[in-house]
């Protein structure tokens, strides 16, 4: 019992992760001059262009965005849990589609994955099937776990992101600190990386690493640690095809009958 117990602990983790990193966004406009330190940090190709600050990366990162309409990717999910006599081991892969239209942000996100539990030298698996709906206000979410099916409906966190905006750097500020550290290669796209750690008495236990395209600020991975430093949750984004069309109807969240959806938006 304990096992299935942990095992539903881990996956409710990731998706609470996924919901974190990868929802909606406000946009904002760059001016002349911006424009400007933005073709020169695109034209780096590795480190940080001219030692640019947190800030003036975050202001390009949001500037680039504004050309990215929608785009639609695979997703890997890959998460490594280790405690005294016992391991959650989980993987998982999926399909994100994602979209800005008339000052809303959208989203949709659907994962199939796999934990192994080990505690006392014996193990036991579980599979779950999610979907993930964003519509720029709330997020809902449908999981099938162990033949019992949940759906919620939620407030989007403000660090939501599935691409760079300003609200999320905000939020992500408050309660951590956050460095730019060298640019790296993710999927053949030139990324800029950006380290958070959490501030004396911040909310998470664990530092993350953020990936994010140069060229049109879209997320394109995110690995969390663990207290102890190590990486327990890495999720990220393969086959990216950007700026195609996406019908709207994608974003529409309708429960399967019977289920009910709890409301969450009250805390």
């Amino acid at each position: 019992m304990m096992k299935k117990f942990l095992g539903v602990v881990l996956t409710v983790t990731i998706f609470a992760s996924l919901l974190m990193w990868l929802g909606s966004m406000k946009q904002e406009n760059g001016d002349a001059a911006s424009a400007l330190r933005i073709n020169s940090w695109r034209s780096s190709s590795s480190g940080v262009a001219s030692g640019q600050t947190i800030e003036e990366v975050e202001q390009a990162l949001i500037a680039s965005s504004e050309s990215l309409k929608s785009y639609e990717a695979d997703m890997t999910i890959s998460g490594d849990v280790r405690m005294e006599g016992s391991s959650m081991v989980t993987t998982g892969y999926g399909h994100m589609e994602f979209k800005q239209e008339g000052g809303k942000q959208y989203s949709r996100k659907e994962m199939k994955t796999s934990t192994v539990t080990t505690m006392s030298g014996q193990e036991t698996s579980m599979d779950s099937t999610s979907l993930i709906i964003t519509d720029g206000e709330f997020a809902y979410m449908l999981m099938d776990s162990m033949g019992q099916k949940m759906a919620s409906k939620s407030k989007l966190p403000a660090t939501s992101a599935g691409a760079a905006h300003e609200d999320m750097f905000k939020a992500l500020a408050e309660t951590n600190n956050l460095k730019v550290l060298p640019s790296e290669s993710v999927e053949g796209e030139d990324a800029c990386v950006i380290e958070i750690t959490p501030k004396e008495g911040g909310a998470r236990a664990g530092a993350s690493t953020m990936f994010y395209a140069k060229k049109n600020g879209m997320w394109l991975k995110t690995i969390t640690l663990g207290p102890e430093g190590k990486p327990i949750l890495t999720v990220s984004l393969t086959n990216i095809k950007v700026n195609g069309d996406i019908d709207q109807s994608r974003f529409d969240f309708v429960p399967p009958a019977g289920v009910e959806v709890s409301d969450m938006t009250q805390y």
